[in-house]
């Protein structure tokens, strides 16, 4: 959103008061040089000092108009620019960090063989997780760069949703597996109207989320089904739920929100948050439906392509 223009600024773009001012200082300079040289004809020579700052006055304050709104435009940006690096540095140094110290406590267990084979097991297990982690936040981070910097621009197309839903839920397996949740697939085998790329990565994000906020023995169900306007896919999970707080914070694309899941799977909020704006890329949204125990609903509403 563009930074409101100061009182000063307003005065600086109003055509109308730079045409008043102008001829003002005319008169006033042309008052003073009469007084001094002293002119016979004094009316001769009043029309033009009035009549020309009239003219160039309006038309001088078009293009101060225009460049103190551009100056103004930079400036937002330069701030939400900085915003979003302190909130990057933010999560990478508290999502990175913690898996490294963990690993190099492991190895240091590890070299000095006081682990037993149990104990081994298990903490190397935590340590994958870490590890898949880190990983999900830097592909999340690659991708939001390079649509950042305009390398991955978006691209529009129609597709079958059905063999992206697909293979997102194959590459999850054997998380769907190890929590023993049930999957439930409805109507997928439609086609939408937006980036593949984008679709496929919100998507994965969500599907991910459902997994890890949903307790041993779950249900998730994904559908599809058509509104007045839009195209929606949802991720319905009968997992631990949101507050209408939690939901707000999730909502708020200038904050990261995240908490732990049912297995104290951790996460950075990152994802969640390129979602939401990613898909804002393709005219449209996220909507959230949900209570606390009582499960979530996350549906990609896309625009219909008329």
């Amino acid at each position: 959103m563009l930074e409101k223009l100061s009182s000063f600024d307003e005065i600086w773009t109003k055509p109308l008061w730079i045409g008043i001012f102008s001829v003002i200082i005319s008169v006033l300079l042309y008052l003073i040089y009469v007084r001094i040289v002293g002119m016979n004809d004094f009316e001769e020579g009043l029309l033009p000092t009035i009549l020309i700052p009239a003219i160039v006055g309006p038309i001088c304050s078009k293009f101060i108009g225009q460049y103190v709104k551009k100056i103004k435009r930079q400036n937002q940006k330069l701030v939400e620019l900085n915003a979003t690096n302190k909130k990057l540095l933010s999560v990478i140094a508290h999502d990175v960090r913690s898996p490294l110290i963990q690993t190099k406590g492991f190895m240091e267990l590890q070299f000095e063989g006081t682990l037993s084979s149990n104990e081994n097991k298990k903490l190397g297990q935590q340590l994958l997780q870490q590890i898949d982690r880190v990983l999900e936040l830097q592909n999340s981070l690659l991708e939001w760069a390079n649509r950042k910097e305009g390398l991955t621009p978006v691209k529009l197309e129609i597709f079958n949703i059905e063999p992206i839903i697909k293979n997102t839920i194959q590459l999850y397996k054997e998380k769907l597996t190890k929590k023993e949740l049930h999957i439930q697939v409805k109507d997928i085998d439609s086609m939408v109207y937006a980036d593949k790329d984008v679709f496929g990565f919100a998507f994965r994000n969500l599907y991910h989320n459902a997994i890890k906020f949903t307790a041993n023995g779950g249900v998730i169900t994904i559908e599809s089904n058509k509104s007045e306007q839009y195209f929606n896919i949802s991720i319905e999970d009968s997992g631990i739920g949101l507050t209408n707080e939690e939901i707000s914070k999730i909502l708020d694309s200038s904050t990261y929100f995240s908490k732990i899941g049912t297995a104290k799977e951790k996460g950075s909020g990152f994802g969640i948050n390129a979602v939401i704006n990613y898909l804002k890329d393709c005219n449209g949204f996220l909507k959230i439906d949900s209570k606390p125990n009582h499960g979530s609903c996350f549906t990609i509403c896309l625009p219909l392509k008329k």
